[in-house]
C-alpha cells in the first residue's frame, strides 16, 4: 500500500470495491485537507455512498488504502474509526425512537470516548451540542416525534458527540423546505469554524456550490472531475453524467 503523501485530513489511493461482478468504485484517489469542505456529488448510483461506507470501515475495500491524519486505517473495524475522529449521519436517519433527543445525543457522547477520557458532565455536552444544531426546545422529545427536518439535525448532533475531527454528512438536504436548506447551510460553515473537516453528499447542489470549497464528482465508480464548484458544475462531463449521457463501461 502507498503511504500517505502529506499531513492531510484524509487521503484515499486507489479505492477499488466490487460487488459481485460490478465495480461500485474504481480505482479512486482524492486528498482532503484539515478544515476543508468539500462535496461528492453524482447521479444515483454513482457510488457516492460506498465511498463514505469505505472511510468509515462499514466496508473494506477490494483494492487500495485510506488514510486518516496519516495513519492507515485501511482494516480498521467502523467503531475504532470512529474513535479516532472520523463520524458520519445516514440519508436516513437513525435516531432511537423512543428515546428522547438529549438521550440520544448522550449516547454519542458515551460512545465517542474512552473510557479515562469521558465528562465529568455529558448532559452538559449533550445540551451543548442539542443547541448548536437548534433543538434546544425539542430536548426532552421522543425522536419519533421530530419532523424530518429536525431529525436530521439530530443526526448532526450525535455524530458530533462521538468528538469526531472528519465528519462525513450524508444527504442532509434531501426532501426539506427552502428554509431548512438554509438552516443547513449555516449549520455547515458553523461546523468548519468549530475546526472540522468537512465531506458531503447531496443531491441539492445549491447546498453544496454554497458550502464547498471544492466538487468531486463520482459517476459509475470513477472519479470524472474535481475542482471549484463554478467549473465543476459546468464541466461537460458532469452535465452528460446528470443527463444520463456518459458512454456506459463494460463490467
Amino acid at each position: 500500500m502507498a503511504a500517505a503523501t502529506h499531513k492531510s485530513c484524509l487521503e484515499l489511493h486507489h479505492i477499488s470495491v466490487q460487488f459481485e461482478r460490478q465495480s461500485a468504485l474504481r480505482d479512486v484517489s482524492l486528498v482532503v485537507e484539515e478544515q476543508e469542505i468539500v462535496s461528492v456529488i453524482g447521479p444515483n448510483g454513482a457510488g457516492k455512498t460506498t465511498l463514505f461506507n469505505v472511510i468509515c470501515g462499514q466496508l473494506k475495500p477490494a483494492e487500495g488504502s485510506v488514510y486518516f491524519k496519516g495513519c492507515d486505517i485501511t482494516l480498521w473495524p467502523a467503531h475504532r474509526i470512529c474513535h479516532a475522529g472520523v463520524a458520519r449521519t445516514f440519508q436516513i436517519a437513525r435516531p432511537f425512537p423512543e428515546m428522547s433527543v438529549l438521550e440520544n445525543v448522550l449516547i454519542g457522547v458515551w460512545f465517542g470516548k474512552k473510557k479515562q477520557q469521558r465528562s465529568l458532565f455529558p448532559a452538559e455536552e449533550a445540551k451543548e451540542l442539542i443547541h448548536l444544531v437548534g433543538l434546544s426546545h425539542k430536548s426532552h422529545s421522543a425522536a419519533k416525534h421530530l419532523t424530518l427536518s429536525e431529525q436530521r439535525r439530530l443526526e448532526v448532533a450525535r455524530a458530533l458527540a462521538t468528538k469526531p475531527r472528519l465528519l462525513l454528512l450524508d444527504e442532509i438536504a434531501a426532501g426539506l423546505s427552502p428554509q431548512a436548506i438554509k438552516e443547513a447551510v449555516e449549520l455547515v460553515k458553523t461546523l468548519r469554524k468549530r475546526g472540522l473537516t468537512v465531506m458531503l453528499i447531496d443531491h441539492f447542489l445549491a447546498l453544496t456550490s454554497k458550502v464547498s470549497d471544492r466538487l468531486i464528482a463520482l459517476d459509475q465508480g470513477e472519479i470524472i472531475v474535481e475542482g471549484n464548484p463554478g467549473e465543476v458544475l459546468q464541466s461537460a462531463e458532469v452535465v452528460a453524467a446528470y443527463l444520463g449521457e456518459r458512454q456506459q463501461k463494460g463490467f
